[in-house]
């Protein structure tokens, strides 16, 4: 009576082990595939370009804080 007991759980563990040994072994789903997104359209030109350039107007703006800072007295 013991022994058929014991057989019981045993055959249950096989059973789980051979189950599990079948899940792992099946082929992964295939990946789905992907789309790659659409590249956006080029903004539209609808400002003006500035008459005088940026870095020309950056040089004569330092160039008359320079006159202010030199026209100023020493302490």
């Amino acid at each position: 009576m013991q022994l058929q007991n014991a057989r019981k759980p045993f055959r249950l563990l096989i059973l789980l082990l051979t189950l599990s040994a079948a899940g792992c072994s099946t082929l992964p789903a295939p990946p789905l595939p992907q789309t790659c997104p659409a590249n956006p359209k080029p903004p539209e030109i609808g400002l003006q370009l500035p008459s005088v350039p940026y870095s020309e107007r950056v040089r004569l703006k330092f160039k008359s804080w320079a006159e202010q800072l030199t026209s100023t007295p020493a302490m």
